[in-house]
């Protein structure tokens, strides 16, 4: 299971900033494989660090995960525009 969600992205940052960042066929609309691929870099990374210390899954998502795995995501799909 995902850290974060496009709908946790959204309530975050915004759909607008969405709209920004991972509409990469301009049709002004983020698009959703832009939008998971960076989600799964981002938890795989998490758990790259956290795997290293706990069992994974963990059993339930801290809040601090949410928001670690969002801006990784904003971050991987701003990073990628580019």
């Amino acid at each position: 299971m995902p850290y974060t969600t496009a709908a946790d992205l959204i309530d975050l940052y915004g759909a607008d900033a969405l709209s920004v960042i991972a509409d990469r066929d301009g049709d002004h609309v983020p698009d959703d494989a832009v939008i998971e691929r960076a989600i799964t870099r981002a938890d795989a990374e998490i758990d790259a660090y956290i795997g290293a210390r706990y069992p994974l899954p963990l059993p339930s998502t801290p809040p601090i995960l949410v928001q670690l795995s969002s801006d990784i995501a904003i971050y991987r799909m701003a990073t990628d525009a580019a």
